[in-house]
C-alpha cells in the first residue's frame, strides 16, 4: 500500500475478514515488526500489509501472490515488487488494484526538482498505459518496455489478457440515442417546453443523495418510459437503477 495509513485501514479489514492479516511499516514498534516478520516467514502470519519500502524488505522464497493496492511509481517498481513472489521458482500471481480510468499522480516530495518531477510523470504514464492496455500479453509487454522483444507470437498463456482474450467491444449506438431522448424528456418535463429555464442536473440526480435527486430521478425514469425505441432493456435497467 503506498501509505502508513492505508496500510493500517487494509489490515484491518482483511482481519475483519476472518484472514490473519498484520500491517507492517516503520511507525510500528520495532519489537511488533520483529514479530510480524518471523510470524510471515514461520507461515503463523499469511497476510502482510506493507508499505512498499518494508515490503521489498521481507525475504521469503515462497511468496504465492504479491498484490499492489494502487498504482506502484513505475514500470520498474512494478516489476521489482512482484519479484517478491515466487523466488522459490513456482507458480505465483501478481495482482494490481487500481482505478484504470484516472491516471495515477506522484506521491509528494517536496525536494523532487521539476525535471524530476517530469521525468517521474512520464514513468506513470508508461505505468497506466501498461495497466490499460486491453490487447496482447502484459509479459510480452514487459520485456518489451525493457528492451527485450520476443520472436513470432510469443505470448506467456497466463496473465490476464492471455486468460480472458482481447476486450471485446460493443455497438451502444441505440443505448446512447434512447439515453440522450431521455434527458430531452427531462428537460421538457423540467422546463414545460421553455427554453429560458436552466435545466436539471441529471449526472447530478443519479450519482448524488438528496431530495433533489428523487425528484429528477423520477423524471427520468418517466422520461425512459416514455422513449420508445427497441432498447428496452436497456430502458428497464436504467429506471430500475434510478428508482
Amino acid at each position: 500500500a503506498p501509505t502508513r495509513q492505508l496500510v493500517e485501514e487494509l489490515a484491518a479489514w482483511v482481519a475483519a475478514r476472518g484472514f490473519a492479516a498484520e500491517p507492517y511499516h516503520a511507525a510500528l514498534p520495532r519489537k511488533q515488526l520483529a514479530q510480524t516478520y518471523h510470524r510471515f516467514r514461520a507461515g503463523a502470519c499469511r497476510c502482510v500489509v506493507a508499505t512498499i519500502a518494508f515490503g521489498m524488505g521481507i525475504d521469503k522464497r515462497d511468496i504465492r501472490r504479491v498484490i499492489h493496492y494502487g498504482y506502484p511509481q513505475s514500470i520498474e517498481a512494478l516489476h521489482q515488487e512482484t519479484g517478491r513472489a515466487g523466488r522459490d521458482g513456482q507458480a505465483s500471481e501478481c495482482v494490481l488494484f487500481a482505478n484504470l480510468t484516472r491516471p495515477p499522480s506522484l506521491l509528494p516530495n517536496p525536494s523532487r526538482s521539476e525535471e524530476q518531477t517530469h521525468i517521474c510523470t512520464e514513468m506513470l504514464r508508461k505505468l497506466h498505459a501498461y495497466a490499460s492496455s486491453r490487447s496482447g500479453c502484459r509479459a510480452r509487454l514487459l520485456l518489451s518496455y525493457f528492451g527485450e522483444e520476443k520472436a513470432g507470437e510469443w505470448r506467456c498463456g497466463s496473465c490476464d489478457l492471455c486468460v480472458s482474450g482481447p476486450a471485446s467491444s460493443m455497438d451502444v449506438t441505440v443505448d446512447v440515442a434512447v439515453l440522450l431522448r431521455a434527458v430531452q424528456q427531462v428537460w421538457l418535463l423540467h422546463t414545460g417546453g421553455g427554453l429560458g429555464s436552466r435545466p436539471p442536473n441529471v449526472v447530478h440526480a443519479l450519482v448524488a443523495r438528496s431530495s433533489r435527486r428523487a425528484q429528477v430521478s423520477r423524471a427520468f425514469a418517466l422520461a425512459c418510459i416514455a422513449t420508445r425505441s427497441s432498447g428496452r432493456a436497456f430502458q428497464t435497467c436504467w429506471c430500475r437503477w434510478v428508482s
